[in-house]
């Protein structure tokens, strides 16, 4: 319980990896995706509000990292800056880590950054 009552009073953390045979805990300020193992249960998810964008229709887990991702409702997850150039979100990363994103942010990377779609006021329903 002292890893979950840590999280809710940061205001970053938006969840928790367990450590179980350590009886410790990870406090985690970004999520990219998931993979469904039912045997492996260290994840918790902070879900505070439903984030809704126009036009795209998520149910599950999907929605829930939306929710993780667009926490703050800015047009740019948070941690991530607007890139006059493109004018996507950006956040310097490497490739690899920018292909974990989940498909439907529509992450991609430009040689340097990792883009998303910047959203706008309006995106959010």
């Amino acid at each position: 319980m002292a890893c979950i009552d840590e999280c809710i009073t940061y205001d970053n953390c938006f969840a928790i990896q367990m450590e179980w045979g350590m009886g410790t805990c990870n406090l985690l300020t970004m999520i990219r995706d998931y993979t469904w193992e039912e045997a492996q249960c260290s994840y918790f998810v902070r879900n505070d509000a439903t984030v809704k964008i126009t036009g795209r229709s998520l149910d599950g887990m999907d929605q829930v990292i939306q929710n993780v991702v667009y926490a703050s409702k800015n047009v740019c997850p948070d941690g991530w800056t607007v890139d006059s150039d493109s004018e996507e979100c950006a956040l310097t990363l490497d490739e690899s880590v920018c292909d974990e994103y989940a498909a439907f942010l529509g992450a991609c990377y430009d040689g340097t950054d990792c883009l998303i779609p910047l959203l706008n006021e309006t995106s959010f329903e």
